[in-house]
């Protein structure tokens, strides 16, 4: 009995023993690592080479705040820029440029360029889908000139131009203003036969004398290459038809002509059914879409039996007109 109980508490002192063994596998220290917020991806306009630029988070840049006078001129982050052949060996020069190895965990968005864009984005999307570091859940882009620039704006909010952009790609997607794509998504559409992959097109606007991010439309592609793009209206044509409107602000005329009235979207769903009738193929969308009165600058009652049923054909008029706003694109 005794021999027994004694090999009982052997057992348990060696499992005791491996359990923290395990503690410190696959470990990383901070002080060692370069943490990337943002990627952006750009095609040289003399040479079949790939500029490579990774927006990195300062340790201690959120922390270094106003400078004499006023003037907030220290940045949280650190943008650096490679060319390489291919993206991997771009990426390998960093290590002539930091101490600290690049970690991709943490990065937020990957933006590519639209000269890029046009090339194509397959050999750059398999690169970070193969990336055992990279998220599947970080957002996608496209520049509408160069991704480099879009990572040098100073950001208005957040301390860091990747952060910034990843906070109101989510806003803007609630309000169905644009859409929130993530590479899983990405791949995803590039590999099907039915669909075609869209994602944000980031630009820079100037704002009394500042430069400021804007998303304002949407890039669509053909396989792994842009094709071309949707303005807002015509994007919310397409959110309409998939699905994807939440929220935001839909605004009509009121039906005697004088002023508008503008409703809150609360929620909305849809249901495409296909047909084939005599060796041709058509679709049956149908969408149900719930609101209510935002604001108005009619005099009338809208509230009325007569003037509410005359202003819900209104509004059903003017989201078949940004339905098929979205599906005429295309045919070009």
């Amino acid at each position: 009995m005794k021999n027994h109980m004694t090999f009982l508490l052997k057992i348990a002192l060696c499992m005791g023993l491996i359990t923290n063994l395990t503690g410190r596998w696959g470990l990383h220290e901070l002080n060692t690592l370069a943490i990337v917020q943002g990627v952006g991806l750009d095609k040289r306009a003399d040479q079949d080479q790939t500029d490579v630029t990774v927006q990195i988070s300062k340790p201690t840049g959120s922390h270094q705040s106003k400078k004499e006078g006023g003037n907030d001129t220290a940045k949280a982050y650190w943008n650096v820029t490679n060319t390489g052949d291919t993206f991997s060996s771009a990426l390998r020069q960093f290590t002539n440029d930091s101490i600290r190895r690049l970690y991709f965990p943490h990065n937020k968005v990957v933006i590519f360029g639209r000269d890029l864009a046009k090339d194509g984005v397959q050999t750059y999307v398999d690169f970070f889908i193969r990336e055992h570091e990279n998220r599947l859940t970080v957002k996608v882009l496209v520049a509408n000139h160069k991704a480099r620039a879009i990572l040098e704006v100073q950001p208005r909010l957040e301390n860091i131009t990747a952060s910034d952009i990843s906070d109101m790609l989510q806003n803007q997607s609630i309000l169905a203003k644009s859409a929130q794509v993530n590479l899983k998504q990405f791949a995803s559409r590039l590999m099907s036969k039915t669909a075609a992959p869209v994602v944000p097109i980031v630009d820079i606007s100037s704002e009394e004398g500042k430069e400021k991010i804007v998303i304002s439309r949407l890039a669509v592609f053909k396989k792994a290459t842009l094709a071309g793009e949707l303005n807002m209206a015509e994007a919310r044509g397409l959110f309409w038809v998939i699905g994807k409107v939440k929220g935001g602000i839909l605004e009509v005329v009121a039906p005697d002509g004088e002023g508008k009235a503008s409703f809150e979207i609360l929620r909305s769903k849809s249901k495409i059914i296909p047909k084939i009738q005599n060796n041709k193929v058509s679709f049956l969308i149908k969408i149900k879409e719930e609101d209510m009165l935002h604001s108005q600058s009619s005099p009338k009652n809208l509230t009325l039996v007569p003037v509410s049923k005359a202003l819900g054909k209104v509004k059903n008029d003017a989201i078949h007109n940004e339905v098929m706003a979205a599906l005429k694109k295309p045919k070009k």
